[in-house]
């Protein structure tokens, strides 16, 4: 596991004492059904990890980032 994921899963899991893996918090972040449900594993990946860390992950992770103006 990556540096990147370490520290992105440290700042996700720990609050809420979940275990996700990165590809199960990638699966959660790129579903809008998560925010629908009030994810709050998804809801801390985009208001507590730091903005560089997010682009960081989800290229990891092979995820294409989405910005809506």
């Amino acid at each position: 596991m990556s540096i990147v994921a370490i520290k992105v899963l440290s700042t996700v899991n720990a609050p809420y004492g979940t275990t996700l893996s990165a590809e199960q918090l990638a699966s959660k972040i790129s579903d809008y059904a998560s925010a629908d449900q009030f994810d709050a594993s998804a809801f801390c990946f985009f208001s507590e990890v730091d903005e560089g860390l997010q682009v960081s992950f989800l290229s990891e992770m092979d995820l294409e980032p989405s910005y809506r103006h």
